[in-house]
């Protein structure tokens, strides 16, 4: 395989990655108990529902960031309360 083919290869499952976890997080928007934890800022339910997307979705780490860029609820708790590591990264997902 040439390094031509291997990059070609290597966006394509990027590309599929990035829809898989995009159609997993406009479910979860969609769901009517999660907009509801959102809105009242309540992170006891949020965990599990950011739990059972990512699992969904096969994603290890799962965040919900607010607009302070600061993590509301994550599926790994030490993350809660922090600010974004990457910004940059966050700036291009937007």
């Amino acid at each position: 395989m040439s390094v031509a083919t291997g990059a070609k290869a290597f966006e394509r499952f990027l590309d599929v990655d990035t829809q898989r976890m995009a159609e997993g997080m406009r479910v979860l928007a969609g769901d009517l108990h999660f907009r509801e934890a959102v809105t009242a800022n309540d992170r006891a339910p949020l965990t599990p529902m950011l739990v059972k997307i990512g699992r969904g979705i096969g994603a290890p780490l799962t965040l919900l960031i607010g607009v302070d860029r600061r993590v509301i609820a994550a599926t790994v708790e030490p993350e809660v309360g922090r600010g974004i590591a990457f910004p940059k990264l966050l700036d291009r997902a937007l």
